[in-house]
């Protein structure tokens, strides 16, 4: 288990020092995003909430969106990856034989309280693969390309004034959760049982 944490750590410390790639990736597009049910109480409803997406193409520049707090105006920024994040793409979803399905659901023993996420690419043939997730139940290659990319993601500094248009992503992302997670079910307010006080008979 040492060796595995050390990796990590050692991913994470090179993912936050930003450099420009030498190399293009294997990987030709690759999205990654984290969102949850939300429920509106203004709307009396759940609703879908992206937490924050990052999009990097094969020569390793990403745009992202990141909410800094929850349910406050989103950030967007841009810039390029350095090459240790781009070989470990590389190395974890090139040959890969995943599932497309690692969600709680997978596991009725398994309870789970946080941020459902997805991993949404193409490779060299231009075949898409769209893994959903949640990092307890992942293969390990998984885990830790979700770590290196949430440290990564809330890292960075260079916000831009543009936005992203991602209201046709997010419909997608949507649809996609509700194939394996649908929206909580609203419980039916209570029903009060009217009791009527009858005064006991007096004794004469």
């Amino acid at each position: 288990m040492r060796p595995l944490i050390f990796i990590i750590f050692a991913l994470i410390f090179a993912a936050c020092k930003q450099s420009t790639p030498t190399k293009k990736l294997v990987i030709e597009d690759l999205k990654y995003s984290a969102y949850y049910w939300h429920f509106n109480e203004k709307a009396d409803s759940f609703e879908f909430y992206l937490v924050h997406y990052i999009n990097i193409d094969k020569n390793g520049k990403f745009v992202l969106m990141r909410h800094n707090r929850w349910m406050d105006k989103p950030k967007y920024f841009k810039g390029s990856i350095n090459d240790t994040i781009r070989r470990y793409i590389d190395t974890a979803l090139l040959n890969d034989n995943f599932k497309t399905d690692y969600s709680y659901m997978t596991n009725p023993n398994f309870l789970y309280d946080g941020f459902t996420y997805c991993f949404d690419y193409r490779t060299e043939h231009n075949k898409r693969k769209q893994i959903q997730f949640v990092p307890h139940n992942s293969p390990a290659k998984i885990n830790i390309l979700n770590t290196i990319l949430d440290t990564f993601i809330y890292s960075i500094k260079s916000e831009i004034s543009d936005t992203l248009d991602l209201k046709a992503y997010t419909k997608e992302l949507n649809q996609l959760f509700e194939n394996i997670e649908p929206p909580p079910k609203k419980l039916p307010p209570p029903t009060l049982k009217v009791i009527l006080f009858k005064p006991p008979k007096s004794s004469k």
